[in-house]
């Protein structure tokens, strides 16, 4: 029999709501044709990205961080304290390299942003150039790396060696 680990569910919440743009996001509703009430989360506000999976790669890195803190000084470090100015100098030493075709590379470069890391997005040449402009608004430096996703992919794990 498989187990699986329990989640803390509470410790990626309480990291992000340390982040000053964090609001909860709304839930809309809606009926069916047949009557049936539909309730929907509406992410597109959240940490004003206009896109639906900003909290994965914030936390992710915010998580990398804490923990580098952590095994660098055998201190722990609360999580507000991801935006004091010692630990942002701190930080920026970090790059964060991913590949992307949506909004995974924006929630990662938004990360590296708010907690004043480095971000490289790698992106096929398929992905619009609107995209990259997002990202570059958002301090990353894109790359472009190849004709599809998978050659952008391998491109991002060749830098991040």
């Amino acid at each position: 029999m498989i187990e699986f680990p329990v989640l803390d569910l509470e410790r990626p919440l309480a990291l992000l709501r340390q982040c000053p743009p964090y609001q909860p996001t709304p839930i809309k509703e809606a009926t069916s044709r047949n009557g049936n009430r539909i309730l929907i989360k509406d992410e597109t506000s959240r940490f004003n990205l206009g896109a639906f999976k900003a909290l994965g790669g914030i936390y992710a890195i915010a998580a990398f961080l804490l923990q580098q803190w952590q095994e660098e000084t055998g201190t722990s470090l609360e999580p507000r304290r991801l935006f004091d100015r010692d630990v942002k100098d701190w930080s920026n030493r970090f790059t964060f390299i991913c590949a992307s075709a949506g909004n995974h590379g924006v929630a990662v470069a938004k990360g590296a942003q708010l907690f004043n890391a480095r971000c490289r997005v790698h992106l096929s040449e398929s992905v619009p150039l609107e995209f990259q402009e997002k990202l570059t608004h958002l301090s990353a430096i894109v790359m472009r790396s190849g004709a599809t996703y998978e050659d952008s992919m391998v491109a991002a794990k060749l830098d991040s060696e």
